[in-house]
C-alpha cells in the first residue's frame, strides 16, 4: 500500500545518508582526498576555500558531509554548524578553524599601528584578502601621524588598543569567536638605546606570550617579524642558515623569541627578517640619515659618517615587506625562516649619494682611522654628534611652525659601530614574491621626505 512504499522510500534514504557518512569517514582517514570529493565540497559549498593542506581539506568535506547529513537543506554551513561538526572530527581535524577554510582569513595584526604594520594593514585592506581584520596597538589613532590613504585603511579594521605587555590586553586582542587565520607579530619595543629589562619585557615576554595565546586558538599561520641584526656582521650575505650574532639590543631578545617559538606545541609559524626598512612612515630606517642631511643643508656643512662607503646598510622598502608578509602567511611552510632584502646591495656610499642629490649637499665618510678613534670613546663621540644634530632640527621645526614632530636625526651607538648588514634575500622568491623595489632610488627618498612634510612633521625648503 501506499504507506508501505513511503516506509520503504524512508529506509533507502536513511541507508544512503549512512553509506555517504561512513564513505566520508574512511576516506578522511586515508592520504588523498578524491578529486570527486573536492568537487562535491565546490559545488555545494561554493564559499569553501579548497586549501593545499590535506588536514584542511578533509576537515571541510567532513564538516559538509556531517551537516548535509543531519541537514539536507543546508548548502552553506554556519561557524556554529561547523562548530558543531567539529566535534565529531579525529584530531588534528578537530584544530582546523573555521576562517582557515574560507575565501578570505580573518587577520589579527599585533603592532599594527607601527612602521610596518600600518603599511601591512593597507596592504590587506586595499586588496581585499582579508574576511576581517583587527588591529592591536598601545597607540592612540588620532596621534599616530596617519596619512590620508593609512586613515581610510585603518576605518575599515577593528582597532582594539592594548598593551601587549599586560596578559589581559593579550587576551582582548586575541578574543574572536571563530579564531584566526593569520596573525602577524609586529609588536615590541623598536626605540633604540634603552635598558636591557626593557626589550626583554616588550620584546621577548610580548612576542613569547602572543606565540603561546596564537598556538592555544589553533592559529593558521602565526608570522613573527624579526630583524636581520640577528645575523653575525661579516660583509657576505647571510643566508638564512648563516651564523647568527645579535649586535643589537633589540635583536637579542628577538633571536630568543625565534628559538622559543619552535618549544611552542601546536604553533604553525614562520620567521621574517628584514633588512633595514625604508618607505613613507618611516621614522628609524633610513630616516635619520634623511633628516640629517635636511640639517647640514640648514648648517651649509659637508655631511660626514664614521667609518667607509663600503659599510654595507642593505635595505628592503616597506612596500614589499608587506606584500611578502602576506605571501609568506599564505604559502610557507611550518617553521621556515625567511629575509627580506632588495638586490641594491645598499652600502654607506649609495646611501650618501642619494642624500648628496636630494639635498644638494656634500658627503663624505671619516674612514678607519678616525672611526676607530672616536669608537675608542664612543659615549663621547655620539654624544657630540647627536648634539650637532638635534639642536639645529629643533631650530628648522620651530621656524617652520612644527610644534610636536615623532622624528629626529638621534642615532644611538648600536647602529654606529662598524657593524654590517649584509642579507640575501633570495629565498623568500621560492614562494612566489617578487620584489617590486629592486633599489633605493632619489624618487624615494623623496617621498618618504614629502609625505612627512605633509603630515607637518618634516620642515618645507631642504630639498633640491
Amino acid at each position: 500500500d501506499l504507506c508501505g512504499i513511503h516506509l520503504l522510500v524512508l529506509v533507502i534514504i536513511l541507508l544512503v545518508w549512512c553509506v555517504a557518512l561512513l564513505r566520508a569517514h574512511s576516506r578522511l582517514n586515508s592520504d588523498v582526498l578524491s578529486p570527486q570529493q573536492v568537487e562535491l565540497v565546490a559545488s555545494k559549498w561554493p564559499r569553501a576555500r579548497i586549501e593545499a593542506s590535506e588536514t584542511c581539506r578533509k576537515a571541510v568535506v567532513y564538516s559538509f558531509m556531517h551537516s548535509f547529513i543531519h541537514s539536507p537543506l543546508v548548502l552553506a554551513p554556519s561557524k556554529q554548524v561547523l562548530a558543531h561538526s567539529r566535534q565529531f572530527l579525529p584530531k588534528p581535524l578537530s584544530s582546523c578553524s573555521f576562517d582557515s577554510i574560507m575565501a578570505k582569513p580573518a587577520v589579527l595584526v599585533l603592532g599594527g599601528v607601527g612602521f610596518i604594520g600600518r603599511h601591512l594593514v593597507t596592504y590587506i585592506v586595499e586588496n581585499d584578502l582579508a574576511s576581517y581584520v583587527r588591529v592591536a596597538d598601545k597607540a592612540i589613532l588620532q596621534t599616530a601621524y596617519l596619512d590620508d590613504r593609512q586613515k581610510a585603511a585603518f576605518e575599515k579594521v577593528n582597532y582594539v588598543q592594548a598593551n601587549l605587555s599586560r596578559d589581559a590586553s593579550i587576551a582582548k586582542a586575541f578574543d574572536r569567536e571563530g579564531g584566526w587565520g593569520f596573525v602577524f607579530n609586529l609588536a615590541g619595543m623598536t626605540k633604540y638605546g634603552q635598558e636591557g629589562l626593557v626589550y626583554e619585557e616588550h620584546v621577548y615576554q610580548v612576542g613569547v606570550k602572543c606565540a603561546q595565546k596564537a598556538a592555544e586558538m589553533n592559529v593558521t599561520k602565526y608570522v613573527e617579524v624579526s630583524t636581520a641584526q640577528v645575523y653575525a656582521a661579516d660583509k657576505k650575505p647571510s643566508s638564512e642558515e648563516g651564523k647568527v650574532k645579535p649586535w643589537t639590543l633589540i635583536a637579542e631578545q628577538k633571536l630568543r623569541v625565534e628559538q622559543e617559538l619552535a618549544t611552542i606545541p601546536g604553533l604553525n609559524y614562520a620567521i621574517v627578517r628584514p633588512a633595514t626598512v625604508y618607505g613613507p612612515s618611516d621614522r628609524l630606517g633610513l630616516m635619520p640619515r634623511l633628516i640629517c642631511g635636511a640639517v647640514y643643508k640648514k648648517l651649509g656643512e659637508t655631511m660626514k659618517f664614521l667609518w667607509s662607503k663600503d659599510l654595507r646598510l642593505n635595505t628592503v622598502h616597506v612596500n614589499d615587506v608587506a606584500a611578502a608578509l602576506w605571501t609568506i602567511a599564505e604559502k610557507a611552510p611550518a617553521g621556515e625562516v625567511y629575509n627580506l632584502a632588495d638586490k641594491a646591495d645598499t652600502r654607506q656610499g649609495s646611501i650618501n649619494d642619494l642624500l648628496s642629490q636630494l639635498f644638494g649637499i656634500k658627503t663624505g665618510f671619516l674612514g678607519s682611522v678616525m672611526s676607530n678613534l672616536a669608537k675608542m670613546a664612543m659615549d663621547t663621540a655620539v654624544e657630540t654628534s647627536n648634539e650637532k644634530h638635534l639642536q639645529p632640527w629643533s631650530e628648522m621645526c620651530r621656524e617652520a611652525g612644527i610644534v610636536n614632530t615623532p622624528l629626529s636625526p638621534y642615532l644611538d651607538k648600536e647602529l654606529l659601530y662598524n657593524n654590517s648588514l649584509a642579507v640575501d634575500g633570495s629565498k623568500v622568491e621560492s614562494l612566489g614574491f617578487v620584489y617590486s623595489v629592486p633599489t633605493p632610488t632619489v624618487e624615494l627618498m623623496r617621498e618618504v621626505v614629502e609625505q612627512a612634510m605633509g603630515l607637518k612633521i618634516f620642515p618645507e625648503g631642504f630639498l633640491v
